[in-house]
């Protein structure tokens, strides 16, 4: 990183960037049940957003030769995910009325379907600007 006087393979720093966010997002999936049970249903889906709004907010404000705020901002929203993805199906199958369920859930697993694609077009679109 520039300043840091420390050398690296950028495809090696890209691939840690990537791979960090994952095991945020397992991290937070293995963690979820454990704050359910103890804190309600509510609590993991306010600290999900949260993870995703505090590490959103870093790597925006990332300095240059500073070569671990990335990764570590990507393990913050992947936490966050993590706890999303795991409480949020659960948090709609306890509050839905049972001939609802299964339309929620599905309707669940488009949106996020739909926002991954969004967000890697919107990325894949940003990316041939600069």
């Amino acid at each position: 990183a520039k300043g840091s006087g420390m050398q690296y393979n950028a495809d090696i720093f890209y691939g840690l960037l990537k791979s960090v966010g994952y095991i945020g997002c397992v991290a937070g999936a293995l963690t979820t049940p454990l704050i359910s049970d103890t804190c309600g249903r509510r609590l993991p889906l306010v600290f999900g957003g949260s993870l995703i709004c505090l590490g959103s907010f870093w790597i925006a404000r990332a300095v240059e030769g500073r070569m671990w705020d990335a990764p570590l901002s990507r393990l913050l929203t992947g936490g966050g995910c993590g706890i999303l993805s795991a409480a949020a199906p659960v948090y709609i199958t306890e509050i839905a009325r049972p001939d609802h369920r299964g339309r929620m859930l599905c309707l669940l697993t488009i949106g996020l379907a739909l926002g991954v694609l969004g967000a890697h077009g919107f990325a894949e679109g940003l990316s041939r600007i600069g």
